[in-house]
């Protein structure tokens, strides 16, 4: 983490033991990603960022498989065709695409932030945002967590 991404996370836990209500409950997953990620996530393309999408990866310098789609075989093309080749896996959260090694295009089946790239390094990541908050949505477990604490701690 970053020196930055620390002092955001401590912000949020400070905040969130100051509400009483929320004192004595476990963080969850949910809480993270909505209080420190979505809102940076607002776009579903970002230029010079990487989103560390480390999934299916094709690139220029690989021949394509015999079995590989007219999409997947053109997703290291350009950042429009990576985003295509992610929208056609129906498991794929998030995509970033740069020119290296004659175009390289990698999809992720999980979502994540990542962070900023040095400037003209062609690298572009992007989400499928409808994507994320349906999973969000699905797996939602409330604010109803059983939490066992073992006796005799507050």
């Amino acid at each position: 983490m970053s020196a930055e991404e620390t002092s955001l996370l401590w912000e949020f836990e400070r905040k969130r033991y100051a509400a009483a209500e929320k004192r004595h409950t476990p963080i969850l997953f949910r809480d993270v990603y909505l209080a420190l990620v979505a809102d940076r996530m607002q776009s579903p393309t970002r230029l010079d960022w990487d989103n560390w999408s480390d999934g299916w990866i094709v690139h220029g310098n690989r021949p394509p498989g015999d079995d590989w789609t007219a999409v997947q075989k053109a997703a290291h093309t350009s950042a429009d065709n990576c985003l295509k080749a992610c929208e056609a896996d129906d498991g794929c959260f998030q995509w970033n695409f740069s020119w290296e090694n004659k175009g390289t295009c990698a999809i992720s089946w999980s979502f994540r932030l990542g962070a900023p790239t040095e400037k003209d390094k062609g690298k572009t990541s992007g989400w499928l945002l409808d994507r994320i908050e349906r999973f969000m949505r699905y797996h939602n477990c409330g604010d109803n967590v059983d939490w066992n604490v073992p006796k005799g701690l507050p």
